[in-house]
């Protein structure tokens, strides 16, 4: 172990005093004294830790960026006292200059760097992270960083909530949950620990496409819908599913050369895999209030990867798929080509479903349609 600098302890008593804590902390010294609740449980050393969690806990919520600073330099820590008459328990601090710490310095060097760069939020819960990291992406982070409470008993779940966040869509939303992996590469690296009661789980994200491509992207995406009158009140589902659908189908090559992935390739450069023509689909119905998903699975015979759409219409969902159309049809497709529209199950062959949209809670929630239209 490095040598610790020695200061003066913290003497503060005001318990909503959070900056001054974590500038405390910061500053170094072998103890910090913290100023806990007033109503806090100080009999066992057990309360003690817990009393400091709150405290923590507050100062994190009131300036998360401050709060990873200090948990980037501090590896080990432990209650050495506490005082029931003044509400203050003396955490010393250790282990400051190992190599763990070290680590953590270099994983968090970017918040001395540029500023927009970084994305660090407090959440209380899975719901709140899962909003943060939606957040994040859709901001284009490259690092993007949650700190989460720890009560001292229950461990916060080994979650990756940037799955997680693919898999949320928030109504009214049109570039969230699936959408995202348009716009980011999902397997980002992740780093977690858990240091003076909160758990930090950090992100690095790399991205398909920038904040830039994506207003690209959106702006083309309202002017071609303006141009084919689906923002008119009266436009109906149907009209609206039918011409996207032509539109994608005529209007987007297969990319033979796997490089263009994403919504914006297939908009804006009328070329893409099929990941990208079926996430064109998704953010078009969703721009247009038709409910629509992403699906992913096998194409048989060749069993390799591939990505198509379900789409309500009235009561039930039918199976859409413009890339097979284009194979099929080519430029030449017409209203009454279609070979892959608006298909039920039993006609949609070759199409097999990855296990997430193959489960009971995901098939109640999408009933197909028994007929083709």
């Amino acid at each position: 172990m490095g040598r610790i600098r020695i200061r003066n302890e913290y003497k503060s008593s005001n318990t909503s005093d959070t900056q001054g804590i974590l500038d405390e902390f910061l500053r170094g010294g072998p103890v910090v004294r913290i100023p806990v609740a007033a109503d806090a449980d100080l009999d066992t050393e057990e309360q003690a830790y817990l009393a400091v969690y709150a405290a923590i806990r507050r100062a994190a919520k009131n300036d998360p960026v401050k709060m990873l600073r200090v948990l980037s330099r501090i590896y080990s820590y432990g209650v050495q006292s506490w005082n029931r008459q003044n509400n203050t328990v003396n955490v010393s601090i250790a282990d400051i200059s190992s190599r763990q710490v070290s680590q953590r310095a270099d994983t968090f060097a970017y918040l001395n760097q540029e500023q927009g760069l970084s994305w660090v939020k407090y959440c209380e819960n899975r719901e709140e992270a899962i909003e943060a990291m939606t957040g994040g992406i859709l901001a284009t982070r490259k690092e993007i960083t949650i700190l989460m409470p720890y009560d001292g008993k229950t461990m916060p779940e080994y979650e990756d909530f940037q799955e997680a966040a693919y898999e949320t869509h928030k109504p009214g939303r049109v570039n969230d949950g699936a959408y995202l992996r348009s716009h980011s590469k999902s397997g980002g690296r992740v780093t977690r620990f858990l240091c003076l009661g909160i758990y930090v789980l950090h992100y690095t994200i790399e991205y398909r496409t920038t904040h830039e491509q994506e207003q690209m992207l959106m702006a083309a995406v309202d002017e071609e819908i303006h141009r084919m009158g689906l923002d008119r009140p009266d436009a109906a589902g149907c009209d609206k599913i039918a011409k996207v659908y032509q539109y994608i189908a005529r209007e987007v090559e297969y990319d033979y050369d796997y490089k263009r992935y994403t919504a914006y390739h297939a908009m804006i450069e009328h070329k893409a895999v099929c990941m990208g023509c079926a996430l064109l689909f998704l953010l078009f119905m969703r721009k247009l209030n038709v409910p629509a998903e992403y699906i992913t699975g096998l194409a048989l015979p060749s069993e390799g990867r591939h990505a198509w759409n379900i789409v309500k219409l009235g009561r039930h969902w039918y199976n859409v798929d413009t890339t097979w159309e284009r194979f099929c049809a080519g430029k030449r497709i017409t209203i009454t080509e279609r070979k892959y529209y608006l298909k039920a199950e039993k006609d949609f062959k070759n199409h097999v479903r990855e296990a997430p949209f193959l489960t009971q809670e995901f098939t109640a929630a999408h009933p197909m349609a028994k007929k083709s239209l």
